[in-house]
């Protein structure tokens, strides 16, 4: 693998650690980013320095987790908020709600 190649993966590595970003944004993101290198290279421009530029235009990781998440952190948040009510809806899991009895007495309060 040539160091560009190894250079890309490393980038694609660290997009991947986001929780900001799907497998398809990262696809697509690295698809930009071989297009803006291979047009840097037509540019005369050695593998490294086009790959140094190309990332630079596009973007480190922090900061296209940061984009992306002003732009799509409504669509990230709904599968977890989701998840979390389905928790405490569900009759039996550990998580939910206990059922209020008639008698006052039995009552506990949770806020403590």
């Amino acid at each position: 693998m040539c160091d560009v190649e190894k250079r890309i993966e490393q980038w694609r590595d660290r997009l991947a650690a986001s929780e900001t970003l799907s497998n398809a944004e990262i696809s697509e993101l690295e698809g930009h980013l071989r297009e803006e290198v291979a047009g840097l290279r037509k540019l005369e421009l050695s593998e490294a320095e086009a790959f140094l530029v190309a990332r630079d235009r596009l973007g480190d990781a922090a900061e296209l987790e940061g984009e992306f998440a002003k732009v799509y952190g409504h669509r990230r948040s709904w599968p977890r908020l989701w998840s979390l009510c389905c928790a405490f809806a569900l009759p039996g899991s550990a998580t939910s709600v206990p059922p209020v009895h008639q008698n006052d007495d039995l009552l506990v309060d949770v806020r403590r």
